[in-house]
């Protein structure tokens, strides 16, 4: 017997209009683990410069990406939500916490 109910209903806030009816898949169905460790106090600063070296690249990869897609008539549609990931990487709470994190 299945633990996953067959229908399920999410609200929130969409991104596009309409509504989607149809099967979806789990691609992943295992937790991401991410291993604590410790860092030295000597390193805590390059360890913070790393993470924002990290949301720059990550920045540009998505605005090529994005780039790409405006390219495509119809992929167009579909950029804002590149856009969307890109503004999440600039949120200043998410950044301040995993730098309070690192240190």
């Amino acid at each position: 017997m299945s633990l996953i109910p067959k229908n399920i209903e999410i609200k929130g806030i969409g991104i596009s209009d309409g509504i989607v009816i149809g099967r979806a898949y789990i691609l992943f169905d295992k937790k991401v683990i991410v291993p604590r460790r410790r860092i030295s106090k000597d390193h805590i600063k390059s360890e913070q410069n790393r993470f924002y070296d990290a949301i720059e690249r990550t920045k540009n990869e998505l605005l090529q990406i994005k780039y790409q897609m405006l390219k495509k008539e119809k992929l167009k549609e579909y950029a804002s939500i590149i856009s969307a990931h890109v503004e999440m990487l600039s949120d200043k709470i998410i950044v301040d916490k995993t730098i309070n994190k690192i240190e």
